[in-house]
């Protein structure tokens, strides 16, 4: 196994086909993690979405939404079956260990490489520990490891006034507070 961090994989894999992803976070809440994948194309994230909701036992729902998907998952360890074109990528197991979110990706050729350089490099992730390099015809798998968060939904109900304004406004308001308050901590 090799671990590896954001700034060593950049460093050492300047290859045309590593393409990283921008920003990975993992939002946990009891025996569930939801991972917000921000992929660097459009296509390759419908194709990531499919291959893993095909594949991966532990993945409860997925979602596209341009070049991010998003994936519910259950904590635990699956074993799958890589097959080209038909399960060819997915997550093998999801831990929690302290502050830590640890996933477990494995694909087949490009989908191996993409399961540990590309996702290692994007922002929110912590290291990566490498086990399998993965391309050509080889299967890879790495762990991507990233900081434990916890996700906050806000509800807010009508505040329409004539004399004070819209709700739209007191929800920009609460978000730009939010958001200084997450970049001070």
């Amino acid at each position: 196994m090799e671990i590896l961090t954001p700034h060593d994989l950049k460093k050492k894999f300047k290859d045309p086909w590593i393409a990283p992803y921008k920003k990975i976070l993992t939002m946990v809440h009891d025996d569930m993690v939801e991972i917000v994948e921000y992929h660097p194309c459009v296509g390759g994230s419908e194709w990531v979405v499919y291959q893993y909701e095909r594949s991966s036992k532990l993945v409860e729902k997925s979602k596209r939404d341009g070049n991010k998907h998003t994936f519910l998952v259950k904590v635990g360890k699956s074993d799958f079956n890589l097959k080209p074109s038909f399960s060819a990528a997915g997550i093998e197991e999801v831990k929690v260990e302290g502050s830590e979110v640890k996933v477990v990706h494995a694909g087949l050729a490009g989908a191996g490489v993409g399961a540990a350089m590309c996702r290692g490099m994007a922002e929110g992730v912590k290291r990566v520990e490498l086990y399998d390099m993965g391309g050509g015809s080889k299967v890879g798998r790495a762990a991507v490891i990233t900081p434990k968060l916890e996700k906050v939904v806000i509800g807010i109900d009508d505040t329409d006034t004539r004399e004070k304004g819209a709700t739209w406004t007191l929800a920009n308001n609460v978000g730009i507070e939010l958001s200084k308050w997450v970049l001070n901590t």
